[in-house]
């Protein structure tokens, strides 16, 4: 029964993680296109893209600040809770069982 919660808070947390990432993903270049161009013009879907817009939402990004953009801020602090919770999830899930 535990097990079920889990698995359920942790698939609905990586659900919305993955519509609020992919969501930032698009804000951040439709609202930044100079930065976009500066990040080498990270492609959404593609790994290197999703790698890179992942180190601009943890705050690892050294050639753009994630501070410069007041109007993306506020969407990058959802993305970081859901992803906490995801992992936390999947992590107790993956203990219980061993």
């Amino acid at each position: 029964m535990i097990m079920n919660i889990l698995f359920a808070i942790a698939f609905t947390a990586t659900a919305i993680y993955v519509f609020l990432f992919f969501r930032f993903a698009w804000k951040f270049r439709a609202t930044y296109p100079d930065a976009w161009r500066q990040l080498d013009c990270p492609e959404t879907f593609g790994i290197q893209g999703q790698v890179t817009y992942l180190w601009l939402i943890l705050g690892r990004e050294k050639r753009v600040r994630l501070s410069d953009f007041r109007e993306i801020n506020g969407a990058v602090v959802p993305i970081r809770i859901f992803l906490l919770i995801s992992f936390l999830a999947f992590g107790v899930v993956a203990f219980m069982t061993g």
